[in-house]
């Protein structure tokens, strides 16, 4: 069964629209907190790493695929859990995500 595989750096990726180098060197010239050394910004797979801009195109951005009920749950509770400042190392997060995984999974 063919499983898809995440992008990879070496991947083309989408073309920059005119302007985009630009853009984000200016942003990075008028950083209050600038990175060093300074990402290169003509790379489609660069990012500013205080996320004041991100990467272009198919780069390694995209999340797993959920692997079934545990991974969403994960996804809504663990914000929430954060927000009461529980502490996941004792709340059983990771064996109870696992264990919805087997039970209930998205695929075959």
């Amino acid at each position: 069964m063919p499983t898809s595989a995440p992008f990879a750096m070496d991947q083309p990726a989408k073309p920059f629209p005119k302007g985009v180098v630009e853009v984000r060197d200016q942003i990075c010239e008028d950083c209050p907190t600038p990175c060093s050394p300074r990402p290169d910004s003509s790379q489609p797979c660069a990012r500013c790493e205080i996320k004041r801009w991100g990467t272009w195109g198919a780069c390694n951005d995209t999340p797993p695929p959920m692997r079934g009920l545990g991974d969403l749950v994960a996804k809504v509770a663990n914000p929430i859990a954060k927000a009461l400042h529980l502490d996941p190392a004792k709340c059983g997060c990771k064996a109870r995500q696992e264990w919805l995984n087997k039970k209930v999974p998205f695929a075959p």
